[in-house]
């Protein structure tokens, strides 16, 4: 019996895709969440401060995700506040860091991601080939958690047999090791995969380093693709052609 194929997807632009402005509304739900609970708890802070502490939090992430890993969603809240004042999350009271956390999670809500045109026809047609499908993706300012809760809301969810999201396993695109443990719970081998995404540094990047083809979906990028991936497509809706023949070759 030959092993089995697998092919694993990026979220966020790929299986998901933004709206305009969407961005910018979570980005505030998060801030105003945060600044009425720390002065409704006694601890003024200004909206300066804030905001100023959000762009430091995402940009001592960024470093890290720089490094191949990943912080975790409690400790993301942990940068963030700290950033307002030195210390200001031990002193909080677990109430204060429980209204401040859930609305800088549930930020998503306010503004979700739909599935992006194709998605459940790629995923239903792998699903019925037996393809094995997995999910890897770097959470940003959105925990896996929620992520979870819009995949299933979406009817996206239980197309997956494994899910890796960055905030809970420590570990980020493009490092090769969040797809190899992404496939080792496939049970799938790196020349048996294809990764799609749309970030050529991170999803493209990371799959050759991690032994895997690749699909890039190429949002009207109109540069060259550096690294060159094994086949591009301009939106989900293109992909089953291109990825049934990359699978061919595999299944050679």
């Amino acid at each position: 019996m030959a092993d089995p194929l697998a092919v694993t997807f990026d979220l966020w632009q790929t299986l998901i895709v933004d709206q305009p402005g969407g961005a910018e509304t979570r980005r505030r739900w998060r801030l105003q969440g945060a600044f009425d609970a720390l002065n409704k708890a006694g601890f003024p802070a200004t909206w300066e401060q804030v905001h100023n502490a959000y762009d430091g939090c995402l940009g001592v992430c960024q470093e890290v995700r720089g490094q191949g890993e990943d912080v975790s969603f409690s400790g993301q809240i942990r940068i963030f506040l700290n950033q307002i004042q030195s210390g200001l999350t031990d002193r909080l009271t677990s109430e204060t860091l429980a209204e401040i956390t859930e609305t800088y999670r549930d930020a998503y809500f306010s503004c979700p991601l739909p599935a992006a045109p194709g998605s459940y026809e790629v995923l239903n047609d792998l699903q019925q080939r037996g393809v094995r499908l997995g999910l890897i993706s770097n959470t940003g300012t959105t925990p896996g958690a929620t992520f979870r809760q819009s995949l299933k809301s979406l009817g996206l969810l239980d197309y997956f047999d494994v899910l890796t999201f960055s905030d809970e396993v420590g570990l980020a695109k493009p490092s090769p090791r969040i797809f190899h443990l992404t496939l080792e719970q496939l049970g799938v081998t790196p020349g048996r995969a294809i990764h799609v995404g749309d970030a050529l540094e991170h999803d493209i990047a990371g799959a050759m380093a991690a032994g895997m083809g690749s699909l890039w979906i190429n949002h009207g990028n109109g540069r060259s693709p550096d690294p060159a991936p094994d086949a591009a497509v301009g939106s989900m809706e293109q992909v089953l052609p291109e990825l049934a023949r990359l699978l061919g070759r595999l299944a050679d």
